[in-house]
């Protein structure tokens, strides 16, 4: 099973090493202010980057963009960056490390900053992990930032410092903006963007939202039915000095079994990175029969039969990641948590003359890892997958077990 398991993360390295990336139409200005029409790289991009990979043509090898030589840049109309010098505060937004001074700690930074709307206000943004911060232009001034920062007051309370409501009532506010309105306005991107909007309808100007696809759902949803072929193993052993066990073999190897499995996947598609990411969860029927034959004492040679009768429903929760290829395929790699809830779990010893052989073998819902690499094409796919093992028996202190599986899977999606 380790070796499956290993097979599988090198599936892996060599789907991302073949994988075709995704060069969209755009532009960059350089330094002389000159504008340069090329392919670049979508990235999808959650946190502002410092650079951008592009090509000049779909045959020309790949270069790369910087804040030394880039004023801004263009994806696709759905992202714009803009290189600024600006004051930013990075102080700690996580409770055990926040700052205990109300005022926000600035220091100058060049960056690229991702235009969200222009118009006679315009609105930027910053995000660095955790980290987020807005900034806005005003009649082609200088770019400022809206200030806000979380602090630990002298109680250890969490206080708040929204300075940036008084720079909108001071800087970017019109008779058709009342205060109240003002106050609801929250540090968030949907807030600042509707706000910004409204502002410049008042002053009459023109407004242009640069992601032109903000009006999209945050979340696609698919559904998939997902049969395919398991390759199940399964041993149980026993330790023989075990009180109880009164030295009898009890150790089976049931092998390999070809079993099938039915499962229906529903998986959320993520709102950024280009939808290269998603999370899934798998309600899955599978099962393992088996039946071997073992010698339980050395003095009475005689083989016995064991057979095993087991089925869950499995439920993986996970996250995939897609490279995408032309013609609407792609490849996928993916790794789950996998719960384990037993259906059936029959477990008999023939039975052995003047010997009494009782124990309590039901299985236990044991959870998994699984990893998984594949492939699709428009609503068809098809994925191999490899599981940890399995030990059923690790409530009870003198059993073990081991079960694994490496499963082929075909997809159909329905929406």
């Amino acid at each position: 099973m380790i070796r499956n398991l290993i097979l599988v993360f090198l599936v892996c390295i060599g789907f991302k090493s073949i994988a075709q990336v995704r060069f969209e139409e755009g532009y960059f200005i350089n330094n002389k202010g000159v504008r340069v029409d090329c392919l670049i790289k979508n990235e999808g991009w959650l946190n502002n980057p410092e650079y951008f990979d592009y090509k000049l043509d779909a045959n020309s090898q790949v270069k790369r963009g910087t804040m030394r030589g880039v004023s801004s840049f263009s994806v696709s109309d759905e992202y714009k960056f803009v290189r600024n010098t600006v004051d930013i505060d990075r102080s700690p937004t996580e409770y055990d490390l926040l700052d205990t001074e109300k005022k926000l700690n600035f220091k100058e930074e060049t960056l690229f900053l991702k235009l969200l709307l222009v118009g006679q206000a315009s609105l930027y943004s910053y995000t660095d992990n955790n980290h987020r911060a807005f900034f806005y232009e005003k009649d082609s001034e200088d770019i400022k930032t809206l200030a806000y920062k979380k602090y630990k007051d002298a109680s250890g309370s969490v206080g708040v410092n929204k300075h940036y409501r008084q720079q909108l009532l001071t800087n970017v506010s019109c008779s058709d903006i009342d205060i109240q309105y003002i106050t609801n306005v929250g540090y968030r991107t949907d807030d600042l963007i509707r706000y910004f909007i409204k502002y410049n309808t008042c002053v009459n100007s023109d407004v242009e939202l640069i992601n032109k696809k903000k009006g999209k759902n945050p979340l696609d949803f698919n559904l998939t039915i997902r049969p395919g072929i398991n390759f199940n193993h399964l041993s149980l052993k026993r330790d023989k000095g075990e009180s109880g066990s009164l030295g009898f073999n009890r150790d089976v190897d049931f092998g390999n079994k070809v079993t099938f499995r039915l499962g229906t996947e529903l998986e959320a598609v993520l709102p950024f990175k280009n939808n290269k990411w998603s999370v899934f969860v798998e309600p899955t029927y599978q099962y393992f029969k088996g039946e071997e034959e073992i010698v339980y004492l050395e003095t009475r040679p005689e083989p016995r039969t064991v057979t095993v009768d087991y089925s869950s429903i499995e439920l993986p929760i996970g996250i995939r990641h897609y490279f995408f290829l032309k013609n609407d395929s792609k490849i996928f790699v993916n790794a789950a948590f996998s719960f384990d809830f037993v259906l059936k779990s029959d477990i008999e010893y023939e039975e052995i003359e003047d010997v009494i052989l009782t124990t309590d073998l039901s299985f236990a819902n044991v959870p998994n890892f699984v990893f998984g690499a594949g492939y699709k094409y428009k609503k068809y796919s098809l994925e191999v997958r490899a599981s940890s093992n399995r030990d059923f028996y690790n409530t009870l202190p003198s059993w073990t077990s081991k079960y694994g599986s490496v499963s082929f899977i075909f997809g159909y999606r329905l929406f």
